[in-house]
């Protein structure tokens, strides 16, 4: 796998590819939803799977932080990036929270969420997404090679 690579531990472990798989579970559905008119039924199955979804990658990134912080001094100080990057904590708000308190009243008021809230809720897990990327590839810290 090309984000497993040893000389960056954050990267040397199956959480990249589950992140990146993840992408595809909160955002395909969500894309879909606006292009397609859909029913009740399937608008409510659409808003429990997203917002599974989002918790599943949400408890996911806090056991890849946790291990992280229990790692080498790289992954480590990989760790300690991500939780001091005020993008890990915008993409926590647009990627995470925000879309799970929409979900949640959503299912709460029993009510039906509209074209244009699957818009919102698309726009910010999507940039939620790309922040989350950037913080893949700049908070990273790679191994130290020894000169010879």
């Amino acid at each position: 796998m090309i984000y497993s690579l040893p000389a960056r531990p954050a990267w040397d472990n199956l959480f990249p590819t589950f992140f990146f798989i993840m992408t595809g579970v909160l955002l395909g559905p969500l894309y879909i939803s606006l292009f397609l008119n859909l029913g009740e039924d399937t608008k409510i199955q659409l808003t429990t799977v997203i917002g599974i979804g989002v918790l599943i990658s949400a408890v996911g990134f806090a056991l890849y932080v946790s291990a992280l912080l229990g790692g080498v001094a790289e992954s480590y100080q990989s760790g300690v990036n991500f939780l001091n990057s005020p993008g890990f904590w915008l993409r926590a708000a647009l990627g995470w929270l925000l879309p799970m308190i929409l979900v949640l009243n959503a299912h709460l008021k029993r009510s039906m969420f509209s074209q244009t809230t699957f818009l919102v809720l698309f726009i910010m897990v999507f940039v939620g997404e790309i922040i989350g990327r950037e913080l893949f590839y700049h908070a990273t810290i790679a191994l130290k090679v020894a000169s010879f």
